[in-house]
């Protein structure tokens, strides 16, 4: 099964905005958010995505099929590049399959070496995904925190290239 991770266009803004209706239906779990009177989430402006340079929007594609997306998001003032995994989001019927390990070890080796993965408190599959993803592709050479403050609550995992 041939699973691909690639920038998005901005003529598939459409894309994403879709897939976010069902990244929110899913998170909507954990923050309890409610439709709006057309049915819709409210979801973030999709076009930052494509306008803040440190965004990078990636689409994930298995077997050809549009199956879910990514956004990093990088530190430009971070000496080494330090990037965050804004959103990721693999649709129900690709999951369990390696197929969001794949997914992470690929974003990883696309982007530079240090990286920052926030996982809220309530996601406890999303912890353990991160937790074995992470490991996987550092072989344990990362660290975890958990934050409960104002700035974040859930765990913080952190690792960088050079350590492994």
């Amino acid at each position: 099964m041939k699973i691909e991770v690639c920038e998005i266009s901005t003529n598939e803004k459409p894309l994403i905005q879709n897939l976010l209706q069902f990244y929110e239906y899913e998170f909507s779990v954990y923050e309890e958010d409610d439709v709006d009177e057309n049915g819709d989430f409210e979801i973030a402006d999709v076009d930052e995505y494509f306008d803040i340079d440190e965004y990078t929007p990636l689409l994930v594609k298995v077997a050809g099929q549009a199956a879910g997306f990514v956004i990093v998001n990088s530190d430009p003032n971070a000496p080494n590049g330090r990037f965050l995994i804004e959103e990721f989001f693999i649709m129900k019927r690709f999951q369990q399959q390696g197929i969001g390990q794949e997914v992470a070890r690929q974003v990883f080796d696309m982007f530079g070496q240090d990286w920052v993965v926030r996982v809220i408190n309530e996601n406890l599959k999303g912890q353990s995904f991160w937790q074995k993803a992470i490991d996987n592709y550092t072989g344990g050479a990362f660290s975890v925190e958990v934050f409960n403050d104002a700035s974040w609550e859930g765990p913080i995992y952190t690792f960088s290239k050079l350590d492994f």
